[in-house]
């Protein structure tokens, strides 16, 4: 489905710079240009878009004539950032990244339309891997950031959730957009008809190519979604077919999330580093996930690996015909940052096993 949008400037050249990256990105969004009001007006009434953005001068001088139109999307395009609102209608700074004008298009299409988009041109759903530890502190958060990287250097479309409370991705990845994890879990539960859209709307994009959600406002908002929101929320990513793989970062706990994504996930990932209080937890959430697969569906489990992280010569790894390991990422000397760290874990050489068996 193609979303039709107005842009009314009087700057030529950042109307030809719009419609250029909107092209090369975005081609499901098709832009009509205006330079003039009055022609603006004109072909719109009997050619009416989904929404228009309009530079802050001309609204200014024509705010009332926007009534003759269909459309109540309204985007005011301004110089510097810092305004979020101009009368009624929202209000975005001009000059910034196209991935964030985008969202913001989306945004305010599906708040006004109430339709599920989905932009994706590829059939299916996105295949997803799910990490997971009996423990905090050993690298399993590390492990699948670095991964979603590794990912997303292969030219793939790659989106990092992470689901724990105390999460801060914005430690893994950086980006300067707006919305958080607490917007995401207010779509859930006001159980939003074009969930899809707006989760995606909410998404930010770090500089190696991944897409995150910042962590909640407050930890505590967590609390506010149930076991049955978070699985919703998953499904609506993974079905929207908008990535290529969905990198879930999952509590060390076993819960109803949990086993949910024992079930749903192409691939799991329990993670240790290798030390003896870790690997005994490791196990513990192998046999859980084994166990609880083979009861409910009398399935042996296949796509479930061990993976060891900051691992030194020290670390030991379990001794079990039953537990399969994966990929082993070394520990890494050095003062690094948590981004830092992250990038020299999605070396190619670590992860070129999975591009070939995953």
């Amino acid at each position: 489905m193609n979303i039709k949008i107005a842009l009314i400037d009087n700057d030529k050249n950042y109307i030809e710079r719009f419609i250029n990256a909107f092209g090369e990105f975005y081609p499901q969004i098709e832009i009509y240009s205006f330079s003039n009001i009055d022609k603006a007006i004109s072909s719109l009434q009997s050619k009416p878009v989904d929404v228009v953005l309009i530079s802050d001068g001309i609204y200014d001088m024509s705010k009332d004539r926007l009534k003759e139109l269909s459309t109540r999307s309204v985007i005011v395009m301004v110089e510097s950032k810092g305004i979020s609102m101009i009368d009624d209608c929202m209000a975005v700074c001009k000059y910034q990244r196209v991935d964030h004008l985008d969202q913001v298009i989306m945004k305010i299409y599906s708040e006004q339309s109430g339709m599920i988009i989905n932009d994706n041109s590829s059939a299916g759903v996105s295949r997803t891997v799910t990490f997971i530890s009996g423990s905090g502190g050993n690298g399993c958060s590390t492990a699948a950031a670095a991964y979603a990287v590794y990912l997303a250097s292969q030219k793939l479309k790659v989106l990092y959730l992470d689901l724990h409370v105390f999460g801060m991705p914005e430690l893994l990845f950086e980006d300067d957009g707006n919305y958080t994890m607490t917007d995401c879990i207010g779509a859930v539960i006001d159980e939003k008809s074009n969930l899809s859209t707006q989760l995606k709307s909410f998404v930010r994009h770090d500089p190696s190519g991944v897409y995150f959600y910042h962590s909640c406002l407050k930890a505590l908002d967590w609390s506010d979604a149930t076991a049955e929101n978070i699985q919703t929320m998953i499904k609506s990513i993974v079905e929207s077919g908008d990535y290529n793989y969905v990198i879930i970062d999952a509590e060390n706990d076993w819960n109803d999330t949990n086993s949910f994504l024992a079930e749903f996930s192409n691939t799991l990932f329990v993670v240790s580093d290798g030390s003896t209080f870790s690997n005994k937890k490791a196990a513990v959430v192998w046999d859980a996930v084994t166990t609880y697969l083979r009861l409910k569906h009398n399935d042996n489990v296949s796509n479930m690996y061990m993976l060891y992280t900051c691992f030194t010569e020290n670390g030991k790894k379990i001794k079990s015909d039953a537990v399969r390991e994966y990929v082993t990422l070394p520990y890494s000397y050095g003062h690094h940052s948590a981004g830092e760290l992250v990038r020299n874990l999605s070396a190619r050489q670590y992860w070129e096993m999975q591009a070939r068996n995953g």
